[in-house]
């Protein structure tokens, strides 16, 4: 029995044992090994494989390495064996060369492919089993296809394809998952598994902000666009597609009392209300609450105090241990100064000595609706 796996680092195991990629008679022997065994069964002519793995080796010389390469890949296979005593693996009829094992195989690479086409074909008949066979295709994929041989050109146009074929997977899995179980939290982690192989994927960010929105996180929906924004720019150098930012532009703030616990969260709230207000064109405004330094932490009370005092959909967020700052989604001028007296009324009969100070933030020009 030979075990070969392709997806991430090469590993091969010949009837249980290890054979390292050290080991081998030669790196050529290695490279034809792998690249019949991608592919069990389908036979090669000789004249192609030459041409692949020697492309740069007139055709004699290529002919005679070639049969020199094939013995050191059955060396190479079975160390301890010779002759009678080891299986065939590499079989060869009318120039015709073909990877068959006779005890049997298995190769990642052709189970990876064959549950992602039962995962398509399941899709819409059998949901539950298609998104079982879809979960077993995505762990296998452990990496790209033969990660270490880059430098391989037979093995680019493959390496993107899988890569593609993973990369569809990865949504169409996470859609079952919501579709099946209702698991977004699941959907959500195979989504980011996915994006470690490709940072700048829109689709499946897109993906994960549906499903951070769906269950209410809106803190962390924001958070993805950013990072949806930031790896499309370094990787791609241009910005979300609109579909994307309307994802985040329809986000409605939530109709209760958020209290962000750091200010980068903070500041993603600021800009998905500026985005409102751009929408809608009016402005936002934020209320800066200075506390008395010499009276020692008081941030976390005063929160606690504002929480009956603003309104179901404002925002507050401790910034030291002496201040505290409040977002007033849709609220002018006008209305902040009305915000800020109320507060200060409250907070003078609980903590003397606040200062508030106001800061109104116009529509953003140049962000369409």
């Amino acid at each position: 029995m030979i075990t070969v796996l392709m997806l991430g680092s090469f590993v091969l195991e010949v009837d249980g044992t290890l054979i390292s990629a050290k080991s081998w008679k030669s790196q050529k022997a290695l490279a034809l090994f792998k690249f019949l065994a991608h592919m069990p069964g389908k036979k090669v002519p000789r004249d192609r494989i030459i041409e692949i793995l020697w492309s740069d080796s007139e055709m004699t010389s290529a002919s005679h390495n070639f049969h020199t390469t094939l013995y050191n890949l059955r060396r190479s296979l079975f160390p301890q064996r010779s002759g009678h005593h080891a299986y065939p693996v590499i079989h060869h009829a009318n120039g015709l060369y073909w990877f068959a094992p006779s005890k049997g195989y298995y190769v990642d690479l052709v189970d990876f492919k064959e549950k992602v086409c039962q995962c398509s074909e399941l899709e819409h008949r059998d949901p539950n089993s298609a998104l079982k066979v879809g979960l077993e295709a995505f762990k296998l994929y452990r990496g790209d296809f033969l990660e270490e041989d880059v430098y391989q050109e037979w093995t680019a146009i493959l390496r993107e394809n899988i890569r593609e074929m993973y990369l569809d997977l990865a949504v169409r899995t996470a859609e079952l998952c919501v579709r099946c179980n209702q698991d977004y939290e699941q959907a959500i982690q195979v989504c980011r598994r996915a994006l470690e192989f490709d940072p700048s994927r829109e689709k499946l960010h897109q993906q994960i902000i549906r499903y951070l929105v769906a269950t209410g996180r809106y803190n962390d929906a924001v958070i993805q666009y950013k990072s949806c924004e930031k790896a499309m720019q370094e990787d791609l150098e241009i910005a979300p597609s609109v579909e994307t930012t309307s994802l985040i532009n329809q986000v409605h703030l939530p109709k209760y009392h958020l209290w962000p616990r750091d200010k980068n969260t903070f500041a993603e709230m600021v800009n998905l209300s500026r985005r409102r207000s751009t929408r809608e064109s009016q402005p936002c405004s934020l209320i800066i609450i200075t506390l008395p330094k010499e009276l020692g932490s008081l941030a976390d009370r005063t929160i606690n105090i504002l929480q009956g005092v603003l309104r179901r959909d404002d925002f507050a967020c401790r910034c030291a241990e002496h201040q505290v700052i409040i977002l007033l989604p849709l609220t002018d001028q006008r209305g902040a100064e009305a915000a800020s007296k109320r507060i200060e009324t409250v907070l003078s009969k609980n903590i003397s000595g606040c200062r508030l100070s106001l800061l109104v933030l116009e529509p953003i020009k140049g962000i369409s609706s």
